[in-house]
């Protein structure tokens, strides 16, 4: 069990003072303060819990608005920001298995307006299988839905997002050398997601790596 106090702060980078048209030479640094609780539990026949509940309050959040046709930085004020995060992990002869999870609230100002880009919920599950020289990892990551835009009478909404990879390898010993194929796919289902508004993510692509490595004596 712990529990951690702690303050931040972060200065404004020179795109954020001087990046033409959108910089703002008035910027002033974040500061802010922050606290969370912690909680560890270690059974040996679950694996491993580890559950943090955290809470962080920042004045002059620097953060990038549109304004008319280009986008500048901006300062926030009474940013507020607080969640539960957790993950698990559980590992045996066979099989290795990690999964984590996010649930985060963001607002800032007296109408409590949300922050863009600051999803709700986030979640990963890792699983990862050996039998013999073969490995297969198999991974999948969620993205709750999020602001991009503030709008009337609607906000502009980048809708929540699921994707999993798959990947694959065998090593091969050869006469003082390591050889490992691998092959992987990534967005297995095609999805069409955005990260960003306007800004499409790749859809589904296949790879090949070998890897060629010597041996050490």
């Amino acid at each position: 069990l712990g529990f951690s106090l702690s303050t931040h702060f972060r200065h404004p980078t020179f795109n954020d003072l001087y990046w033409q048209p959108g910089g703002n030479p008035e910027l002033e640094s974040e500061l802010g303060k922050n606290h969370s609780l912690s909680l560890s539990l270690k059974p040996t026949f679950l694996g491993i819990f580890d559950v943090v509940y955290f809470n962080s309050e920042t004045n002059n959040l620097i953060q990038w608005l549109p304004i008319q046709s280009y986008w500048q930085a901006k300062n926030l004020n009474d940013v507020k920001r607080y969640g539960v995060s957790g993950n698990w992990r559980k590992n045996s002869q066979y099989l290795q298995i990690r999964s984590s999870f996010s649930l985060n609230e963001s607002y800032y100002g007296k109408d409590r307006k949300p922050l863009r880009y600051s999803p709700k919920i986030l979640g990963t599950l890792f699983l990862e299988g050996k039998i013999s020289n073969y490995t297969f990892n198999l991974n999948t990551h969620h993205t709750g839905k999020m602001i991009s835009m503030y709008s009337y009478p609607e906000n502009n909404i980048i809708p929540a997002n699921t994707i999993s990879s798959f990947h694959a390898s065998k090593k091969y010993h050869l006469n003082g050398f390591e050889l490992i194929g691998r092959i992987s796919i990534l967005n297995i289902l095609n999805k069409q997601y955005k990260s960003s508004k306007g800004y499409p993510e790749p859809g589904q692509s296949i790879g090949l790596t070998l890897t060629l490595n010597q041996k050490r004596k």
